[in-house]
């Protein structure tokens, strides 16, 4: 299964968030922000906003969203700290983390 919700269970719910702020409250910053992003690209792809693939890269999701998009900002901001934080020696700042999982609540709850 290569949907983002892979190994999270329903993380269009609540599931997804706890296993994330357990992350971050564990001083595990970087597997708080892959959850993250990894509920971010499912909720997008739930909207018909992104088709998740397995093969995309990050870029390829912010094109396919587009700045048009009210998300676009939120998935840019989650993408770059995910890129630093996984694929780059970026600093996993906890605050800046915790507001990015806030914040997508809060968009999620919004749309619902």
């Amino acid at each position: 299964d290569r949907s983002p919700s892979r190994g999270l269970g329903d993380v269009y719910k609540r599931q997804g968030f706890d296993k994330a702020n357990s992350a971050l409250a564990s001083g595990q910053s970087h597997e708080a922000i892959w959850i993250g992003h990894r509920v971010l690209l499912g909720w997008l792809d739930e909207a018909g906003s992104i088709h998740f693939q397995g093969h995309k890269t990050n870029t390829a999701y912010l094109i396919e969203l587009g700045p048009q998009d009210a998300r676009f900002d939120l998935l840019n901001r989650f993408t770059r700290k995910y890129e630093a934080v996984v694929y780059g020696n970026g600093s996993c700042d906890t605050e800046e983390i915790r507001s990015l999982l806030d914040e997508l609540m809060d968009r999620m709850q919004e749309s619902s």
